[in-house]
C-alpha cells in the first residue's frame, strides 16, 4: 500500500472519539487535538526516527543499504524495541529489553495513556515506539486488542517539518517521557535543532545564540544547552581529524569524553586562546589512546593551575605521536564495557546512561600517550584546587541556605547540630580573618 492509499484508507476507517481531546504545544501557544482510533495496521513506523538515529545509521552502514518501512518493520521494531542490535544477515536483531517488557506490562494493564502523533499518510511522528510495541504485541499475542491504537493527525498544510520537528523535540527530550534517548542520539537530535536555527560551528558567538533558542529543549538551560553544542562541534572536528568525516554512530558511548573537550576549548577561548591548537590536538590524542573523561577534563585545570607543565605534556605527547610507526600492530576495537560517571554540572539526569565501548590502547605509541597524559592527570589532582577555589565553592554552598528558615524549620537534635554546625563556620570565620590581618 503506498502512502495515498494509506491516507485513503485513514480518512474512511478513522473513528472520531467523541469528547476527547489531547492537548499540545505547538509552537507558541497549546492547542487541542481531536483524538481518533485508527487501524494498527495503517500506520508506518518512520526509519528516520531519532531516537535510533546512530544505531540505525550504523547498521545501515553494514547492510549497505537504508532502512525500508515496509520490507524491514522488524528490523526497525528492534532498534526501538531492543537492547544492543545488531546486523545479522539482512536484518537487525536484538537481545531482551526490561525497559521494554515493563512498558509492555504497563501498556497491558492501563492501555495506551496518549495518542500517537501521525501525518495523514499514516507515517507516524511521535510514538513510534509504542507503535513498535502494539505490532510486536499483535504478532506474538494475536491483534485482539491491538487492532486499533488513538492518533492525533497532524496535516501537513498546519504543521510542516519544520514546525513538527520542534514540537517532537520538546515533547520527546524534556523530563518526563518514558524511555529517554541515549546520550549520542539526544546530542544528535540537538545537533538538527541547532542547524535549523543556522548555527556556524566555527563561530562560538553563534553556538551561544542558538543554545539560548533551543534552551527549551534541555530544561530552559542555555548553559547547559551550549554544552551539548560544544560536544557535539568537538566531535565533528575529531571525526574530520582522524578521516571519518560525519561518523557519528562510531563514537557512541564516549559523549563525556567531547564534552569534556568542548568545555575545555570554551575555556579557553575565553582566557587563552594562544593554546587551542595545542588543546584540542592533545584532548584528540588522548581519545584515540583509550584516555577516559576525568583525565580530559584534568587538562582544563592543569592549564589553569601549571601552565608550564601542559606544555611540557604537550611537546611530551606531540613527540611520541610523531615518532615512526616502527613493527607497531594495528589498533583494533576493544569490546569491553565500562559506565562512565556522570557530570553533576552537565546535569546528565535528562539523558539515559549507554554503555560505553572504548578503544584500548593498541600500540605501544597509544600506551605511552596515555600513560603520559594519566600521569600528568594524576600529578595535577594531587595538588588539588587553590585555597581560593575551596572558599568560593563553600560560600557558594553556604549561600543556598536560608538562615531565616534555617532554625525554624530545626527541631530537637536537629536544631543542636544546626547551632554546632553555624558555630564551626564562625569559628573557622574568626580564624581565617585573624590569620589575613595578621598578614597585612
Amino acid at each position: 500500500m503506498n502512502p495515498d492509499e494509506r491516507a485513503a484508507a485513514l480518512a474512511e476507517r478513522r473513528e472520531l472519539l467523541d469528547g476527547r481531546r489531547e492537548r499540545i504545544w505547538t509552537k507558541t501557544d497549546f492547542e487541542d487535538f481531536e483524538v481518533f482510533r485508527v487501524p494498527t495496521e495503517l500506520l508506518v513506523l518512520n526509519a528516520s526516527n531519532r531516537r535510533f538515529r546512530a544505531e540505525a545509521e550504523e547498521a545501515e552502514a553494514e547492510l549497505g543499504r537504508r532502512l525500508d518501512p515496509s520490507a524491514d518493520e522488524e528490523s526497525i521494531i528492534a532498534l526501538l524495541l531492543d537492547k544492543d542490535p545488531r546486523v545479522e544477515g539482512n536484518s537487525i536483531v536484538g537481545s531482551r529489553n526490561k525497559d521494554t517488557e515493563a512498558l509492555a506490562a504497563d501498556w497491558k494493564r492501563r492501555h495506551q495513556e496518549r495518542p500517537l502523533w501521525i501525518r495523514p499518510n499514516g507515517l507516524v511522528s511521535n510514538g513510534n515506539r509504542r507503535l513498535a510495541l502494539v505490532k510486536r504485541l499483535a504478532a506474538q499475542e494475536g491483534t485482539t486488542g491491538y487492532d486499533w491504537i488513538d492518533v492525533v493527525f497532524m496535516d501537513e498544510q498546519k504543521y510542516d517539518d519544520d514546525t513538527l520537528f520542534e514540537m517532537e523535540l520538546r515533547e520527546q527530550l524534556t523530563e518526563g517521557f518514558k524511555v529517554r534517548y541515549t546520550k549520542m542520539n539526544g546530542l544528535l537530535t540537538l545537533k538538527d535543532a541547532a542547524e535549523k536555527h543556522k548555527v556556524d560551528w566555527h563561530d562560538r558567538i553563534s553556538i551561544k545564540e542558538v543554545a539560548e533558542l533551543i534552551q527549551h529543549l534541555v530544561g530552559n538551560s542555555p548553559g547547559y544547552a551550549r554544552v551539548q553544542l560544544e560536544a557535539v562541534k568537538a566531535m565533528s572536528s575529531y571525526l574530520d581529524w582522524i578521516g571519518r568525516p560525519g561518523d557519528f554512530a562510531s563514537l557512541r558511548g564516549q559523549v563525556e569524553r567531547f564534552r569534556d573537550v568542548g568545555k575545555n576549548m570554551k575555556w579557553l577561548a575565553d582566557n587563552a586562546p594562544e593554546h587551542e591548537a595545542a588543546m584540542l590536538e592533545l584532548c584528540f590524542l588522548a581519545i584515540q589512546s583509550g584516555t577516559n573523561h576525568p583525565d580530559i577534563r584534568e587538562m582544563r585545570k592543569l592549564i589553569k593551575r601549571d601552565p608550564t607543565s601542559f606544555d611540557a605534556l604537550v611537546s611530551e605527547v606531540s613527540e611520541i605521536a610523531t615518532e615512526p610507526d616502527g613493527d607497531e600492530p594495528e589498533p583494533e576495537p576493544d569490546t569491553s564495557t565500562q559506565d562512565e560517571d556522570e557530570e553533576e554540572e552537565d546535569r546528565e539526569a535528562d539523558l539515559e546512561d549507554e554503555v560505553v565501548t572504548t578503544d584500548r590502547p593498541t600500540t605501544a605509541r597509544q600506551k605511552r600517550i596515555h600513560e603520559a597524559i594519566n600521569a600528568a592527570a594524576q600529578a595535577s589532582r594531587a595538588h588539588g584546587d587553590p585555597p581560593e577555589t575551596k572558599l568560593r565553592t563553600a560560600a557558594t554552598k553556604l549561600g543556598e541556605v536560608d538562615p531565616a528558615a534555617l532554625l525554624s524549620e530545626s527541631s530537637g537534635g536537629t536544631e543542636k547540630r544546626a547551632r554546632e554546625a553555624i558555630g564551626e563556620v564562625i569559628a573557622w570565620a574568626e580564624t581565617a580573618r585573624a590569620a589575613l590581618e595578621g598578614n597585612e
